[in-house]
């Protein structure tokens, strides 16, 4: 059809960009020319908010779901603290909310899927106008569009940012039981905690700087999942102020218990003196090294790759 219309317009001319252009913007959208050949039937979803309900679906249950793992995490902390601590958690208000399990949280979810259902019935039945532009479509418009780089995948965002979620919940919540766990005489478990408690608290505002500067990196990318300068930019920028933050907390705070080993040899009643015990090199400058070197091998591995796909959208750009 466009190279009919061409040669009708501009018989035996060379066509010229201008002139395929004035074409392309008189068929004006595509999905609009699509749709009227397909046809107008009747149905639930149409294609004007199809791919709008499906990203709306998924983002829903998505975020009902890192809520509902996030409040297992809390009670789960809640009834270690009643095993350890002999609290009395049944009256924390978060509990009733949290269900009995996998089985509680399927009915919720697919109660979200009709709900979000319905809603976009009724926008498709009343031709609700949503997300759609206000001028005319025109070839110019995918000038807009990102050229070149590499996908990002959502998922690795998503998982990121849930694994994320729990475990800043735990460090905020009950860090204590990061650690050993003792029985005890009376079968309850006590836990030796890998921080220094006595500090801990002073130093949790910089996790939380470093942890959050990583979840901002994977909002952007849920954002904009390709690799574009920008996005690049950001995934730089948090990196590198998240590295800073690990080396000066692990360089000039005392993260670690120092006296870890000896209490797990006191509760154990063992020597941890051995050769082959990896516990016997332990010591809390050590770790913090390790965790240094760790996040640097991360922080590299990142760099290269998102250089790597900088440069790839360089090139198709």
């Amino acid at each position: 059809m466009i190279d009919d219309m061409l040669e009708e317009r501009f018989p035996g001319e060379e066509t010229t960009r201008e002139q395929a252009e004035s074409i392309l913007n008189e068929l004006g959208d595509p999905a609009e020319m699509a749709r009227k050949y397909r046809g107008q039937d009747k149905h639930v979803i149409g294609e004007q908010y199809y791919d709008m309900y499906w990203k709306v679906l998924k983002l829903v249950l998505m975020i009902q779901a890192a809520v509902w793992a996030g409040c297992w995490t809390i009670r789960i902390i809640l009834h270690l603290m009643k095993a350890t601590m002999q609290m009395n958690v049944e009256d924390f208000i978060l509990i009733p909310f949290t269900g009995d399990g996998l089985w509680d949280l399927i009915p919720q979810l697919l109660a979200s899927v009709g709900a979000v259902t319905l809603v976009f019935m009724l926008i498709e039945y009343h031709h609700v106008k949503v997300g759609r532009p206000a001028e005319a479509w025109t070839v110019a418009k995918l000038h807009t569009e990102p050229s070149g780089g590499k996908p990002i995948k959502r998922a690795d965002s998503i998982v990121s940012l849930v694994f994320t979620t729990i475990f800043l919940t735990v460090l905020c919540a009950a860090p204590e039981f990061l650690g050993a766990w003792v029985k005890e005489a009376d079968e309850s478990f006590r836990g030796i905690s890998i921080f220094n408690m006595k500090t801990f608290y002073q130093i949790l505002p910089w996790f939380i700087l470093a942890f959050g500067m990583k979840m901002v990196r994977d909002v952007v990318i849920l954002c904009v999942p390709r690799y574009t300068p920008g996005v690049c930019a950001v995934i730089y920028t948090t990196e590198i102020l998240s590295f800073l933050v690990t080396v000066f907390v692990m360089t000039t705070r005392q993260v670690f218990n120092p006296t870890f080993v000896q209490e797990i040899e006191t509760a154990f009643r063992r020597s941890l003196g051995g050769s082959n015990d990896l516990m016997n090199y332990y010591t809390p400058e050590r770790l913090g090294y390790i965790i240094i070197l760790i996040a640097l091998i991360g922080t590299i591995a990142t760099f290269v790759k998102t250089t790597i796909a900088l440069v790839s959208y360089r090139k198709h750009a």
